[in-house]
């Protein structure tokens, strides 16, 4: 049994490799509704989100991100998070915000590469 930063109690029983994009403009992260409802991931509350439409209202679910290892060693770093579940289109999740306080995101423009790692 974990619990989302809020501390409400959940119990995450799945994972699936999914990408995502990483959407500096976004304040929280969102995954595919799709795909929260085919992990079962439990609606905790509501959110109005804005969108490039306009603003909708969301539901907000509890989902475990989980990071690889980098290439330097570090270890995968997990955190039960409160995310939207909404429509992305083709994207299965955006990384937003939230999330990069977790780590350091490093882009490489010039050799098209890039790196997360775990706060030192």
């Amino acid at each position: 049994m974990g619990q989302a930063e809020d501390g409400t109690p959940c119990r995450l029983t799945h994972t699936v490799p999914i990408q995502a994009l990483i959407d500096t403009g976004a304040t929280a992260t969102a995954i595919h509704h799709d795909i929260a409802a085919m992990l079962g991931l439990p609606k905790i509350d509501m959110q109005k989100v804005g969108t490039a439409h306009g603003e909708v209202d969301v539901p907000v679910v509890v989902a475990a991100v989980l990071f690889p290892p980098t290439e330097a060693g570090h270890e995968p770093i997990v955190h039960h998070l409160r995310v939207t579940a909404m429509n992305l289109g083709r994207e299965a999740m955006l990384f937003g915000m939230d999330l990069m306080k977790y780590g350091v995101l490093e882009v490489n423009r010039v050799d098209e590469t890039w790196g997360w790692s775990a706060p030192r």
